[in-house]
């Protein structure tokens, strides 16, 4: 009985050695990935800095009132789809913008223009 019952629990450590590996490799795929992430967010941002994107954008919509992403992709061809999205999820976070109607429109926040004007 006892002969019987060793090789089942070197099976069962080997199995346990095996997820552990496994969630392991997963966690550290999963850690690059976010890395990754990270690294074209801080590229996109010193590549909106540099093409002084965000001014044109606030400016862009306090002149036209609301514009959808398409819109934005064909004014400013000097930046890519990529870093447009990026400036806009920052000003979206710090409540600058704000996004709404069926098309997913941008538009101005009034109290910041009212901040603008005082």
């Amino acid at each position: 009985m006892l002969s019987s019952a060793l090789p089942s629990m070197a099976t069962q450590a080997q199995i346990a050695a095996c997820r552990n590996a496994e969630l392991a490799a997963e966690a550290e795929r999963a850690a690059a990935h976010a890395q990754e992430i990270a690294d074209r967010r801080k590229k996109t941002l010193r590549v909106a800095k540099k093409s002084n994107l965000r001014p044109r954008l606030t400016d862009a919509l306090s002149r036209n009132g609301a514009m959808a992403l398409g819109d934005m992709r064909r004014t400013f061809t000097d930046v890519s789809l990529e870093t447009i999205k990026g400036v806009l999820r920052v000003m979206l976070a710090a409540k600058e913008i704000s996004r709404s109607g069926k098309r997913g429109n941008y538009t101005y926040s009034l109290s910041t223009q009212k901040k603008g004007i005082q």
